[in-house]
C-alpha cells in the first residue's frame, strides 16, 4: 500500500496545519481481495485518483465552512482539468505548481492567444534573464529571502477536451534562481483576477499579494511540514 497521505491543511503566512486527510490506495490494493482481507480494508473504500481525493477534502471543508480563499496544490494535480474547474466552481482561486514542460499560449493585452504554444521553461528563456526582477518572497530564519521572478498571462495549451478559447487565463509565475542557467520553478494561478488590465500601480500591489501567497505555496509544493505525499492547502488572503 502506498503509505503517503494526502493532507488538506489550513495555511497562513506562518502556519501550515493539517485539518483533514485521506489515504491514497492504489489499484494494486483496491482490486486485490486477498490484500484487502488481510489489511481489513473497509468494503466502502474504493479506488480514487489523487485529484478525486483532493476534491473530497475540499468539499468537506466547504460543507464545514472552513475559511479559505485560495487552493494551493503541487504538480500532481496540474493535469486534471476536472480538478481545476471544480475548485473554481466552488469559488476558490487556484495556485498550482507545474513542470517546466507544461505547454502554454502567451496572451496579448486583451487576453487573445498569441503565437504557438511553448513550454513554461522555454517561455522564460525566451523572455531573457533581464526580464526577471528580484523580489522578496519570504521571510526565513536567516532573514528575507529573494529570487528573480517574471509574470506572464497565459492559457494552458494541453488537450483536456475543452475548447481553447473557453479556457480561463492564468498568471504564469516563473522563478529563475541565482546561479541557474534557466528558470526552474513555475506556478499557474488565477490570482489576481483582471490583472492584465490593471493600472501599473494596482498590478504591482496585486503581485505583492500574489508573492505572499507564493510564500505559502513554496511550503506546500515542496512538502515542507508534510510526510512526502502530495500536498494541498487552503489559504485566506
Amino acid at each position: 500500500m502506498d503509505p503517503r497521505e494526502k493532507f488538506g491543511p489550513r495555511a497562513t503566512k506562518h502556519e501550515h496545519v493539517p485539518i483533514d486527510f485521506a489515504l491514497y490506495m492504489p489499484r494494486s490494493w483496491t482490486d486485490d481481495a486477498t490484500r484487502r482481507a488481510k489489511a481489513r480494508v473497509p468494503d466502502e473504500l474504493v479506488f480514487k485518483t489523487k485529484p478525486d481525493l483532493a476534491l473530497d477534502l475540499i468539499t468537506r471543508a466547504v460543507e464545514d465552512k472552513i475559511p479559505g480563499d485560495i487552493v494551493l496544490v503541487d504538480a500532481a494535480y496540474a493535469g486534471s482539468s476536472d480538478f481545476r474547474n471544480t475548485v473554481r466552481m466552488f469559488g476558490f482561486d487556484l495556485g498550482v505548481a507545474v513542470t517546466a514542460s507544461t505547454k502554454v499560449w502567451r496572451l496579448d493585452k486583451i487576453e487573445r492567444r498569441r503565437g504557438d504554444p511553448l513550454s513554461a521553461q522555454n517561455l522564460g528563456v525566451e523572455l531573457g534573464r533581464r526580464t526577471f526582477r528580484r523580489l522578496t518572497w519570504r521571510v526565513g530564519p536567516g532573514g528575507r529571502l529573494s529570487s528573480h521572478f517574471a509574470f506572464r498571462r497565459v492559457k494552458i495549451a494541453h488537450d483536456d477536451g475543452t475548447d481553447a478559447g473557453d479556457r480561463e487565463p492564468h498568471w504564469l509565475v516563473m522563478e529563475w534562481p541565482e546561479g541557474q542557467t534557466k528558470p526552474t520553478k513555475f506556478i499557474l494561478t488565477t490570482l489576481p483576477r483582471g490583472g492584465a488590465t490593471r493600472r501599473r500601480g494596482e498590478a504591482r500591489e496585486a503581485l505583492v499579494v500574489l508573492l505572499g501567497v507564493l510564500a505559502v505555496a513554496a511550503r506546500v509544493t515542496t512538502g515542507d511540514g508534510a510526510n512526502g505525499g502530495t500536498s494541498m492547502s487552503a489559504v485566506s488572503r
